[in-house]
Parts: structure tokens; sequence; C-alpha cells
């Protein structure tokens, strides 16, 4: 079994972080590409795998982002090459799309992550535009629930930026970067 693109997020409720990723399995002759999780307390053992994205086209490419309760969930259907936004109120619960996402059906993105700003009532989704090339393109909403998010321009990284994580870091985190590695701002 191929595991493609893991991720995982903390399930406040069971006190433990469910991991998920995408495989392709004897289940099916190794044709279709799906979405799998498992739990696990300390990323050493894991409950058994289940199913967690089964659609009538293939799923890769799966972020969580979880807010105010609520879980964000943001995965590429691979047969058109897009990204569809879904929304559960449990990590591993019953996930219902959101028809308003305002980037649903576009052409030629996946590798999305998600992030909050810190301090602010903002979200960010990259999408790699893997179709022309360009690597990660910011998208900003102020409101996740309503799956409208904006493309952001004079966004630019010192190279294509690919299939990453955004991690939020305290100031005295990154300060200790700075200080490390000597990182000009």
């Amino acid at each position: 079994v191929l595991f493609r693109s893991p991720e995982s997020v903390y399930d406040d409720d069971k006190g433990m972080y469910i991991v998920y990723w995408s495989s392709k399995t004897a289940a099916d002759d190794y044709t279709n590409e799906r979405v799998y999780y498992s739990y696990t307390k300390d990323f050493k053992s894991f409950d058994t795998p289940k199913l967690y994205i089964d659609r009538e086209y293939e799923t890769i490419d799966t972020t969580i982002l979880h807010v105010n309760g609520k879980y964000y969930r943001f995965t590429k259907n691979e047969t058109d090459k897009s990204i569809f936004m879904e929304v559960s109120s449990r990590p591993d619960g019953d996930f219902k799309e959101v028809e308003d996402f305002s980037l649903k059906g576009i052409f030629g993105f996946e590798g999305p992550t998600a992030c909050k700003v810190n301090g602010e009532e903002k979200y960010f989704l990259f999408l790699d535009a893997f179709a022309s090339g360009e690597g990660y393109q910011p998208y900003m909403t102020e409101d996740i629930d309503s799956g409208r998010f904006v493309k952001q321009e004079g966004f630019e990284t010192p190279d294509i930026f690919r299939h990453g994580t955004i991690m939020p870091i305290t100031e005295k985190e990154y300060q200790a970067l700075v200080n490390k590695y000597g990182i000009d701002e």
C-alpha cells in the first residue's frame, strides 16, 4: 500500500490525533485512490485504518483546518484536478460539502494547506497551481463558513513551493529561529 500526502489534526474530544492519507488498495486491485484515516496518541501505534473519503472519483491531498469547533476539510478531486471543501463538527464525522466554495471546480490545483492568521479572523488556503507550474497560490477569507476565498495578489516565494504545511509559531519561537539561523526579515 502506498501512503500519499499524510497529515494529521488533533481531535479534542478523543484526545488523539487523526492521521489521514491517500492510498490505492487491493480492495479494488489498486485502481482507485481514496483517503483513509487512523487514530494515534503517540505516532508510534495506530488503530486499524478506515475509509475516510470515498467518492465516485479519485480523491487525494486532504488537509483539515480546525476552527471554532468545526473541521474544514479541503481535498483534491483527482479526476477533474480541482479542490472541494467540506465541513463537520467532528474530524471523523459526516462531512457536508460546502456548495458555495468559490474555488470549487477550478482546474489545475492540488496540495491544499490552510491556516488561521495569528490574532486575526482571517484564514488562508494555499493551493498548488501545478497545472500552470506556479506553485502555491494564496486565497483568503474572513468568513470561513461562507467558503468564499479571494486570491491574494503580490504573493511571492523565493522558489516554487509545492505541497507544504504551514505551522503557526509564537513570537518567541520566531525569534529563536531568527537567532539560530540568522534569518533576516
